[in-house]
């Protein structure tokens, strides 16, 4: 019992680093409000929709709430790398107070039901691209692993403490006035919330070397069309998919039955909908705290992942990560035609203001600049083969090595196996705290595949 008090007593002080760090402490308070906003208007839209039609009306709302913001998920998330991060939630949650100002006047008005519903698909448009921009914006913010974990926890937290709030002060509001009146709150809430993004320090858009610079809506259509065929063809992405939309089928299912089971089989008062949902936020800060459990002393994170950098002083390889490919705004060598890779020279840099300067980059005679990352590495030595999700091209990735290895005084394969050893060592002992008997450890000796797929498939 000592030891679980004191392990929640070292995760609850590393849930403060997310708030020691200003930007990320406005976000985590961000998306509390959102979340109130949020989960507030969608319970009383569910009320709303019994009252004007029943448990009909209920199921029509649900659907009005999930499948415009399911269609308009893929351009949205384009957005997020085509404009600052930051940028994209201040447009977001000013969409979605807008669209609870208009909600608000429909209903106070006593607007056909018909005009009402509109505005949660309007909503589901306007919220979609909010959380994909957020969770982009974080590693940007954080100055430590620690703090992305942290950051990653309590962010999870502040969405449950949020659908939590809202479903008991919903439950309170109806019980003394109608759905009207909550879309009033929650439209003060989220002006609240994009006050609060607003102060969050911008940022700026990664620079990618090989942007085509297409800005137009042919760009924005094409890049969704070949996110679309990935999504198809991948069995992994095809099956993570699934499981989201079967996810998102139960929480909707539930989110009628909810309704309908207290009002119309139950009779009971319509602030019952909001104490029954309360029982969901509940168990979600629940299940958040044991999670919290995990983050003791940084555990949780294991900072490498397939688009790690190479970090070099003294001409030797002294770290992998925690700054990334994608962070930095640099494309896989890997991932570039071997043709390309002409005349490269090593450089250093910083992925962010603040970063130390011993991130290595790799010019190319044509002046763009790509990354040296682990799945680079894995290409190198062979340990991901044709068909796997993180397969390249080998021969450009040893071209783009070939400068690195020169200054480390190694040949390539064996630059590559130093990079992946100095990030193999990095998850080592997180491995052995979970593995007590050594079997995982075992079988990543016996295998060098077994680690380099935990960095390439998105570690």
């Amino acid at each position: 019992m000592n030891g679980a008090l004191r392990k929640l007593g070292l995760s609850l002080r590393a849930l403060t680093l997310d708030f020691e760090n200003r930007d990320l402490g406005l976000l985590g308070v961000a998306r509390i409000l959102t979340s109130f906003a949020t989960w507030s208007f969608a319970i009383a839209l569910g009320v709303y929709g019994f009252e004007a039609h029943g448990a009909i009306g209920v199921g029509l709302v649900a659907l009005i709430r999930y499948l415009p913001g399911a269609l308009a998920s893929p351009f949205a998330g384009l957005m997020i790398d085509r404009y600052p991060r930051r940028r994209v939630l201040l447009v977001s949650s000013l969409a979605m107070t807008a669209v609870l100002v208009g909600a608000a006047i429909a209903a106070s008005l006593e607007a056909p039901a018909a005009v009402v519903f509109v505005f949660p698909a309007l909503f589901a448009i306007a919220a979609c691209a909010y959380g994909p921009a957020e969770s982009a914006l974080v590693p940007g913010l954080a100055k430590t692993p620690q703090e992305l974990s942290a950051g990653n926890v309590t962010h999870a937290a502040m969405e449950n403490g949020g659908f939590l709030l809202a479903a008991i002060g919903t439950g309170f509001m109806l019980a003394a006035s109608s759905p009207g009146f909550v879309f009033a709150v929650a439209m003060f809430v989220s002006a609240a919330a994009v006050a609060t993004v607003a102060a969050i320090a911008p940022d700026r858009r990664p620079e990618y070397d090989d942007d085509e610079e297409e800005e137009d809506a042919s760009g924005v259509l094409r890049e969704a069309a070949l996110g679309l065929r990935a999504l198809v063809e991948h069995p992994a992405l095809r099956l993570a998919s699934l499981t989201l939309i079967v996810l998102l089928l139960f929480e909707g299912f539930a989110d009628v039955l909810t309704i309908v089971m207290a009002l119309e089989l139950l009779h009971l008062e319509e602030s019952s909908v909001g104490f029954l949902n309360a029982t969901w936020g509940f168990g979600a800060l629940v299940g958040g705290a044991g999670l919290a459990l995990l983050l003791d002393r940084g555990k949780l994170v294991v900072a490498i992942a397939g688009g790690s950098l190479v970090r070099v002083r003294d001409d030797r390889i002294v770290d992998v990560g925690p700054r990334s490919a994608h962070i930095a705004g640099l494309a896989y060598a890997a991932f570039q035609p071997p043709e390309s890779i002409v005349d490269p020279v090593v450089e250093f840099m910083q992925p962010r203001p603040g970063d130390p300067e011993d991130y290595v980059a790799v010019r190319l005679g044509n002046g763009h600049r790509i990354a040296i990352t682990n799945t680079d590495a894995a290409n190198v030595l062979g340990v991901v083969k044709p068909g796997d999700y993180a397969y390249g091209h080998p021969e450009a990735a040893r071209r783009a090595m070939a400068p690195l290895a020169a200054r480390l005084g190694l040949d390539v394969e064996a630059t590559a196996r130093r990079i992946l050893d100095v990030a193999v060592a990095k998850i080592t002992p997180n491995v052995s705290s979970f593995d007590p008997t050594g079997w995982i450890a075992s079988a990543a000796r016996k295998s060098i595949r077994f680690p380099s797929h935990l960095f390439t498939c998105g570690w």
